[in-house]
């Protein structure tokens, strides 16, 4: 199927054995956020032959709306992932609440519990954005974080700044805009049983990290 739609060698691969073969070294995490949301983050520290971090400056990589840190490492050895950590920046891909990895809450289920969606972008800046720096700034030892966004990761990191949420304003040193996303209008929000978007999440689930 690849070769037959022009699709990179790498398409739908697992992402830790994908990071691998392209000889960088990658880790797996998991945080909590104070609604208790658990979110998971892929970290790529270095190569597999130079694997610590210390003293890199720190990368957040955080992808759009229905998306995961997947979208990072789309593009072979020229996806943006490795070209910072070839940089010489200590990456970190962030995956929101609610997709194919972060898919776990401390009391709700997500395949049941309505309550578990009900969320927006000022929920995942609030509390999702902070709990993210807190966690990544702990293990890296970091002051102060470069963030890179990608359309609903720039909404939530928009959300977050203008409330000043965990105090992220003195916290990132460089924030990055690509095709930023603030808001919709015009679009229903079916049941999460009903949505496509949903479905097509749990689908993809199938193709473990």
């Amino acid at each position: 199927m690849r070769k037959a739609f022009g699709l990179p060698s790498d398409f739908c691969k697992p992402l830790m054995p994908l990071i691998k073969g392209h000889g960088f070294a990658v880790e797996r995490h998991f945080y909590s956020t104070t609604d208790d949301y658990i979110n998971c983050l892929f970290r790529i520290p270095g190569t597999l032959s130079e694997p610590k971090a210390t003293g890199k400056p720190v990368m957040i990589l955080q992808h759009g709306m229905a998306e995961s840190a997947h979208c990072f490492l789309n593009d072979m050895e020229h996806s943006l992932a490795f070209y910072f950590a070839r940089a010489g920046f200590d990456v970190w891909l962030n995956n929101s609440r609610g997709n194919k990895f972060s898919k776990y809450h401390k009391t709700l289920d997500r395949t049941v519990d309505e309550e578990y969606w009900n969320h927006s972008l000022q929920e995942m800046g609030e509390f999702d954005q902070p709990a993210l720096f807190d966690f990544v700034q702990e293990r890296t030892g970091a002051d102060k974080v470069s963030y890179f966004g990608h359309s609903q990761g720039c909404g939530q990191m928009f959300a977050a700044l203008a409330d000043d949420c965990g105090g992220l304003r003195q916290r990132a040193n460089l924030f990055m805009m690509c095709a930023p996303a603030v808001r919709q209008n015009y679009h229903e929000h079916p049941e999460p049983k009903d949505n496509f978007l949903f479905k097509l999440g749990d689908n993809f689930a199938r193709y473990p990290p």
